[in-house]
């Protein structure tokens, strides 16, 4: 009788794993040592398997930090990704992920700054590293980009280094910006720094300037930043000019800016620069609130107290917490449902219905 055999089919990382079984020599315990080597796409076949168990997926991980270190940008990719993400069984390791980051950025891959400089800049990451991101800041700013510009001045206006924060952004004070794109932001950015009193440099002349321009395309926080310096003046260089500002209130509000709306029903609620009209400025501020404007709800809680703790117990029904009556008081129901609705939602926020912290965390929990 003849005997026909089957030849077996196994797939690349099945034989990829069969190899490293056959050609591995036990050291001791689990562990082993691996003798043969792989090419970057055989490695990254092998991290990628699902049967592959703790001694390939190391094997695998050595393969690619050789070839990572030889300079091959792929292997360079796949560990820099898979240690900042946790990916392929590999545990996170910030300080691993910006080191081969770092490797991809220095060989020319422009993709790689992004996740490095995040990196850099998390306070609570392992490879945060303010001081060298500033460095690769500055250089992105210094070729144009604004994007990197805002970055670098957000680092350096946390250490109160305005004036060089000012020139950073002033090569983008005669560029074209339309409303929202990054080089808006950046002039935006360089105003807000010379408007303000207590800070160098001080220019509230050219500040106004780059707001007039910006709101000339319809920037609707320029537009917002003309209003809130008109309404209370800018020492002896921008005279108070409420009605002025409400007027930029309004048009900033229209275009879908919550700060001018809030600002526009203060003025309302107060009778300066508009008519006084205390229901509508009330209803506006309940708006925003509902939105999960953090502002409004604290202005609630101060201004009217009934409205707040009606808008209160509405929140905490809809989210479960609440089933007493809607009678904007602050009973034993209401102090209850504050409460479990705290202690459930980890929200930072305590049993006082009128303290801050809960106004806080109720506007959080609707965005």
């Amino acid at each position: 009788m003849i005997k026909i055999f089957t030849p077996i089919r196994f797939s690349l990382p099945s034989m990829l794993l069969l190899t490293l079984v056959g050609c591995a020599a036990p050291d001791g315990g689990n562990s082993y040592r691996l003798e043969s080597t792989l090419t970057t796409g055989q490695a990254n076949r092998l991290l990628r398997s699902e049967i592959t168990r703790d001694a390939g997926r190391d094997y695998a991980v050595r393969q690619l930090r050789r070839e990572a270190g030889g300079g091959d940008t792929r292997a360079q990719r796949i560990l820099a990704n898979s240690y900042r993400s946790g990916a392929n069984g590999i545990e996170l390791d910030a300080v691993n992920a910006a080191k081969y980051y770092e490797m991809l950025h220095v060989g020319g891959d422009e993709a790689a700054l992004r996740p490095l400089l995040r990196l850099y800049l998390d306070p609570d990451s392992a490879a945060h590293r303010p001081s060298r991101a500033l460095i690769l800041l500055e250089a992105k700013a210094a070729s144009g980009d604004a994007a990197a510009a805002l970055d670098m001045v957000a680092l350096l206006q946390e250490s109160g280094q305005t004036a060089r924060a000012a020139a950073v952004l002033s090569p983008f004070a005669s560029r074209p910006a339309e409303g929202g794109s990054e080089a808006a932001d950046a002039q935006r950015a360089l105003a807000d720094i010379l408007i303000a009193p207590d800070t160098q440099p001080y220019d509230p002349a050219q500040a106004l300037s780059l707001y007039e321009g910006l709101a000339a395309v319809q920037d609707a926080d320029a537009i917002f930043a003309l209003g809130r310096a008109y309404y209370r003046g800018v020492g002896s260089q921008i005279t108070a000019d409420p009605e002025r500002a409400v007027g930029y209130f309004i048009t900033a509000s229209r275009l879908g800016n919550p700060r001018a709306t809030l600002q526009y029903a203060m003025a309302q609620l107060n009778g300066r620069g508009a008519v006084q009209n205390q229901e509508q400025a009330f209803s506006m501020i309940e708006g925003l609130a509902r939105e999960g404007n953090i502002a409004s709800w604290v202005q609630l809680s101060v201004r009217a107290p009934e409205r707040y703790l009606l808008l209160l117990q509405e929140t905490l029904r809809a989210q479960g917490a609440y089933s007493g009556p809607l009678n904007g008081k602050a009973d034993a129901p209401t102090l209850a449902a504050i409460s479990l609705w705290c202690t459930s939602a980890d929200a930072q926020c305590t049993q006082n219905p009128y303290e801050r912290s809960l106004a806080v965390a109720l506007a959080r929990s609707l965005r």
